[in-house]
């Protein structure tokens, strides 16, 4: 177990790459410390059991981390997905908000659904990717309350 998140379960599954492409895998609930976001990671069964899957569960929660400390989102929670092609696929979706002006009581706030598969890829090519998400979305909130 890892600094920076919990083990809370697992079971085994598989993982469907392509229509005649499966991979055995386990896949690991865990929650995030400090910030408690429960996630499920796809472990190859060839890693599971081993220091490689605590690395590997590792990367997703710090990367979900990341994007709470940084401020860019307020919240985030796992989500799944159907991609493109049909298949399904583990994602992270964060809330993201601002305050409004002085006569505007409430918060603007969305939502940005970043895959996981793009989370945990290389972080100097992620953060090209991924922060650009949030700050569109945080200059559309900004357009909607006008400031």
């Amino acid at each position: 177990m890892a600094g920076n998140f919990v083990t809370l379960g697992s079971h085994r599954d598989i993982q469907v790459l392509s229509p005649t492409l499966v991979v055995d895998v386990e896949r690991v609930s865990a929650a995030t410390v400090p910030h408690n976001v429960t996630f499920e990671r796809i472990v190859p069964l060839t890693i599971f059991g081993t220091s490689a899957a605590d690395a590997y569960i590792g990367e997703l929660a710090t990367a979900i981390e990341q994007r709470l400390d940084s401020g860019l989102a307020d919240a985030a929670a796992f989500t799944q997905d159907v991609d493109g092609s049909g298949l399904i696929i583990d994602a992270v979706e964060f809330v993201v908000s601002i305050a409004g002006g002085p006569d505007q009581p409430f918060p603007f706030s969305t939502t940005v659904t970043v895959p996981v598969t793009l989370l945990t890829a290389d972080p100097a090519f992620v953060g090209d990717l991924v922060t650009p998400l949030f700050e569109d979305a945080l200059a559309k909130l900004r357009q909607t309350a006008g400031v």
